[in-house]
């Protein structure tokens, strides 16, 4: 988007003020802003991030030309899916005015050029030739520029829809949404969410993640890595616990053998569903925190 629509479209000295402090394209076209601290920076650096991921494409905005007024004609997207200077690139280096607006290039109706030089040659001649046929259907009315969002449901940018994307983009996702139990003590919803993320510290993730640690065995059995599917689930004192906890509860043995086992069992248990067996459910989600503490 051009500076003067999105910052000071009434104010002329801010904006060359801050086009002599950040560039002519405030940051947004150079590598070398990243190097530079502040509030802006960090705009700038975050917008980068979203267009080189392809989160957030910056063509999935584009203008609408009404009165030519706040588009400018080189380096916005008004036509087509790039910016002119772009596909006329040898065009955009003779404009005596890299930015002007489309209403720049406009007189009595017809286009108006600003031309380093009067002989354009047979080449630059063929692009403009390809140029006006791109452009020539344009009309100029009194109605305001628009811009629009290809991302939008409607068309608009909100930041609602952009902050939903980014997030759909960049957040993990599950197999299977989180459940919080309110009949669970909030401690035990927020170790069993631990759980299934695999972020418990267990040797193999503190090894993992740098720490110097004499041995990633368990503990317990020393005789297997110790990660969050053995310590819960198979190891030999896991599994003994386990017979004892089903037979407290008088349910059938169920010997999973990970988390996304015991999740995909707790979630089919018709006990759990059809009776409401809160208590039974207690003991089984207090057993795995009692096998945590253990270890």
């Amino acid at each position: 988007m051009a500076l003067e629509v999105a910052f000071f479209p009434k104010r002329p000295l801010e904006f060359r003020s801050f086009k002599a402090y950040h560039g002519q394209e405030g940051g947004f076209r150079y590598k070398w802003f990243v190097s530079f601290k502040g509030i802006w920076a960090n705009i700038v650096g975050t917008s980068n991030f979203l267009h080189s991921k392809g989160i957030i494409l910056s063509n999935t905005f584009r203008f609408k030309a009404g009165c030519g007024t706040r588009i400018r004609f080189w380096k916005d997207i008004w036509v087509g899916e790039t910016p002119l200077f772009t596909r006329y690139n040898r065009l955009y280096h003779l404009d005596q005015d890299k930015d002007c607006l489309i209403i720049d290039r406009i007189n009595n109706g017809q286009w108006s050029w600003n031309w380093s030089r009067t002989n354009l040659g047979v080449r630059n001649l063929a692009y403009l030739c390809d140029m006006l046929n791109e452009i020539g259907q344009l009309n100029i009315d009194v109605n305001e520029d628009t811009c629009t969002w290809s991302l939008g449901p409607n068309g608009t940018f909100t930041v609602k829809d952009a902050r939903y994307r980014i997030d759909q983009n960049i957040l993990p996702t599950l197999a299977h949404a989180t459940t919080w139990d309110k009949s669970i003590p909030r401690k035990v919803n927020v170790f069993m969410w631990r759980l299934s993320l695999d972020r418990l510290p267990h040797r193999l993730n503190l090894s993992s993640r740098g720490m110097d640690i004499p041995t990633i065995s368990c503990r317990s059995c020393n005789a297997n890595v110790e990660s969050g599917n053995h310590i819960f689930f198979e190891c030999h004192i896991a599994t003994d616990m386990w017979k004892l906890v089903f037979r407290w509860c008088d349910i059938p043995l169920f010997q999973a053998s990970s988390w996304d086992s015991f999740n995909d069992w707790i979630i089919s248990w018709p006990l759990l569903i059809k009776r409401k067996n809160t208590g039974s459910c207690l003991i089984l989600f207090g057993s795995l925190c009692g096998l945590g503490v253990r270890k």
